[in-house]
């Protein structure tokens, strides 16, 4: 189902993430699990394939190069939950889904959502 990347995190986030053992975990803030939110009633206003079990995976992309030679980023793309995915809802629906690979990588960071001039943006914090 994955539709390509809605987004797009900037190249080589991985290199300052690092899971240090135990249950990994990303935080979310409230205002993040209403910009994906946003995000997925937009996408089925635009035509998508949305329904009550579609979610956004925020999973690694490759940016620019042949896919295997490309710098290692962050995107977001809508999806379905997979067993073992990190699942996070919000007002009974759920927003955003992570693979066990990526959420080690990324285990003990905040997504949180901020005004910039060009509307509102996911970040990733430490």
């Amino acid at each position: 189902m994955s539709s390509g990347p809605i987004t797009a995190f900037g190249p080589r986030v991985f290199a300052a993430l690092s899971n240090k053992g135990g249950v990994a975990v990303v935080s979310v803030t409230t205002e993040a699990k209403d910009l994906l939110q946003d995000i997925l009633q937009q996408a089925q206003q635009q035509g998508a394939a949305v329904d009550e079990d579609t979610s956004i995976r925020l999973a690694p992309t490759t940016e620019g190069g042949d896919g295997s030679h490309g710098q290692v980023g962050l995107g977001l793309m809508l999806d379905r939950p997979q067993e073992g995915d990190q699942v996070v809802e919000h007002n009974g629906k759920k927003v955003l889904v992570i693979d066990s690979s990526t959420s080690d990588l990324l285990n003990g960071v905040t997504l949180d959502a901020v005004d910039t001039p060009e509307g509102k943006r996911l970040t990733i914090n430490r």
